[in-house]
């Protein structure tokens, strides 16, 4: 995870992490579900720094896991906040 802050003319500088962000495990996809799939976890974690461990028990099988997956955070990339957990779990 990252933060940055942008100026007024959109320039872009990386700031220390300190927040409360929305952590998100997503099973198979259900017609009732969101896109991303049945929601299996969702819970706000506070993130401190770039790169950490998060650990979840779910009872099914993941198929998806996001930090802020919902985009609730100004984000200029949020295709990233959501990964496959086969590639996640590299």
């Amino acid at each position: 995870a990252h933060k940055f802050r942008a100026d007024g003319q959109g320039q872009e500088t990386e700031i220390p992490i300190d927040e409360w962000v929305d952590v998100a495990v997503f099973g198979e996809e259900t017609d009732d579900s969101p896109e991303e799939g049945r929601v299996l976890f969702l819970e706000k974690r506070r993130v401190s720094a770039a790169e950490g461990v998060i650990e979840m028990v779910v009872d099914e099988e993941p198929q998806r896991v996001g930090i802020d997956p919902f985009n609730k955070l100004i984000d200029r990339n949020p295709g990233n906040n959501l990964v496959r957990v086969s590639e996640a779990d590299g």
